[in-house]
């Protein structure tokens, strides 16, 4: 083999080896929090069902907290419920906001919550995290799409906790 198709070759080997690693590090996020000083919590028994396709906004599922002035915070978020995903096709959504902009990993439609089959009622829950952030007031809600408007999605039994940490 000629020395520069050599030369070629191992550059593209090397160049394809820095893209996989650069996009592995693209999807990751790390967090660190020096311990938790405050939490949270909001549960609910009454069953909420959508076939939305867009995100609605869990009743009731809301928080607030606040960062005082020259304090850095992370937030750590917890949702679980009774869930189901029946009829259509594909999976049933859930994803978790601070200030409207989605917690970590940011996975939108893709972070199935549940998926469709013919089984009822069962056990589902997820993490989000987000910061550090600086001083203000930070609300955070629980939304819920399905990935098809024939499906329905129903959550019942569940509980939205917030946790506060030193960043």
């Amino acid at each position: 083999m000629r020395r520069g198709k050599r030369l070629t070759i191992i550059v593209g080997i090397v160049a394809g080896l820095l893209a996989m690693s650069a996009v592995a590090i693209a999807a990751s996020n790390a967090f660190q929090s020096k311990g938790i000083n405050n939490v949270r919590v909001k549960t609910e028994t009454s069953s909420f069902s959508t076939s939305s396709t867009s995100w609605v906004t869990l009743p009731g599922a809301s928080l607030t907290m606040s960062v005082p002035n020259g304090k850095q915070k992370l937030f750590i978020a917890e949702f679980d419920a009774e869930s189901y995903c029946q009829n259509g096709t594909q999976w049933c959504s859930v994803r978790i906001l601070i200030n409207g902009t989605e917690m970590h990993p940011q996975a939108g439609t893709n972070f199935a919550f549940d998926s469709v089959d013919t089984d009822r009622w069962e056990a589902h829950a997820m993490s989000r995290t987000f910061g550090p952030v600086g001083p203000g007031q930070y609300t955070f809600q629980v939304q819920a799409r399905v990935s098809n408007a024939a499906t329905v999605f129903g959550l019942d039994d569940w509980s939205f906790k917030v946790f506060k940490g030193a960043a």
